[in-house]
């Protein structure tokens, strides 16, 4: 996603050119943030994660490759380190400054500098920062099993401390898939899936969106069987928290895009001009697409039952906004099959108004990322009905 002029958030790290590699930016931002784990690794037993813009650049000239490819040249290669560092301390120190407003570096002091009687800032990694590392590392490495590992041990010590019911389904989930093998597919899909699509403004968010705050069905669509098992496998409980959390994602981007598409559709067929001549209860052209007070109603009523979900509708009987109430498990199972696009574009889903009894067909919950594939989905929810 390539970030407006001006604005830095958290998705710059990933940048990707047109041509899908990394910007230079996003390599510099990743750079700094992968030192966290170098200053660790040096540091294991002391947990030291303090550093100096000086050491830090000293550093990236070994490591980052434009940098290195920078002073490899005839006319640069005789410059000296300190004079390197210098060069590049305008840019560096702007990506610190970037990386902490992302909430991902702090700056917890100054210090004395090592030459004259000057003081310097004095930087720290916050925890947000190594599990970006983490998965920084994880795309490219050999090893994964160890990186794997790290991150699992992250996310486990995030939810020792949260004590939420959902980051430790979330958490149960990766270890499943860690154990099955996939793990490098949860990372990749996240990078290259649902990171593009997310709006991502710091460290913070980044994480809530890895463990599925944003939307759990993000790790429903690429790994049904796994997700359902570890379901199926959860203390009462938990499973109770794992499908309410599933219910009212679903129900609430309902809320927030009720007949969005289907509106934007009409106007781009037939014209604004023609869609404000359209005859019935509402100003189609004007229309503000939000769910009527009968979904608002049955919503509420129903909101302890984890296994029915409140779809929003049209009725044509009623010629008024109504709603249907559908299968938890079926309605996942139609999402899945529409991520795949096994039945076309545009799969609806339908059941009785819960006024008249006619047959009402509403729009399934769909994200920006439907038609990425994810070949390795076989799963059929409906068994779970």
């Amino acid at each position: 996603m390539i970030m407006s002029r001006g604005i830095i958030t958290a998705n710059s790290i990933f940048e990707k050119d047109k041509d899908g590699y990394y910007t230079k930016r996003a390599r510099l931002y990743q750079d700094i943030i992968r030192y966290s784990v170098v200053k660790l690794n040096k540091n294991i037993e002391k947990d030291e994660n303090e550093f100096k813009h000086r050491e830090l650049a000293r550093w990236l000239l070994q490591n980052n490759l434009e940098l290195v490819n920078r002073y490899k040249e005839l006319s640069t290669r005789h410059i000296t380190i300190s004079n390197r560092i210098e060069d590049t301390q305008e840019r560096i120190k702007r990506k610190i400054e970037d990386l902490v407003r992302m909430k991902l570096i702090a700056r917890i002091g100054r210090i004395k500098q090592e030459k004259g009687t000057g003081a310097v800032d004095l930087y720290a990694y916050r925890q947000f920062a190594y599990f970006i590392a983490y998965i920084i590392e994880f795309i490219g490495a050999e090893n994964k099993v160890y990186l794997a590992t790290k991150i699992l041990d992250l996310i486990k010590s995030f939810a020792d401390v949260n004590k939420s019911f959902t980051m430790n389904f979330i958490y149960r989930f990766f270890k499943k898939c860690n154990k099955t093998g996939v793990y490098d597919k949860v990372i990749l899909y996240f990078i290259e899936v649902i990171l593009p699509n997310s709006q991502i403004h710091n460290g913070r968010d980044l994480l809530k969106t890895f463990l599925g705050f944003t939307n759990i069905c993000n790790w429903i669509l690429p790994f049904p069987d796994i997700f359902l098992s570890t379901l199926e496998e959860s203390e009462e409980t938990e499973k109770m928290m794992a499908l309410f959390r599933i219910k009212m994602d679903i129900e609430e981007h309902y809320n927030q895009n009720y007949l969005r598409e289907e509106i934007d559709i009409l106007e781009f067929n037939i014209g604004f001009t023609n869609l404000k001549e359209i005859k019935g209860e509402r100003d189609h052209a004007n229309f503000i697409s939000v769910p009527g007070k009968e979904w608002e109603s049955v919503r509420y009523h129903n909101a302890q039952n984890v296994l029915l979900i409140a779809i929003p509708a049209f009725c044509g009987t009623c010629k008024s906004d109504r709603v249907f109430l559908i299968d938890t498990f079926s309605y996942l199972d139609n999402f899945r099959q529409r991520h795949l696009n096994e039945s076309g574009f545009g799969r609806s889903i339908g059941g009785k108004c819960t006024k008249c009894d006619s047959y009402i067909v509403g729009g399934l919950m769909r994200f920006p990322y439907y038609n990425i594939s994810a070949p390795w989905i076989e799963s059929d929810f409906t068994r779970f009905i």
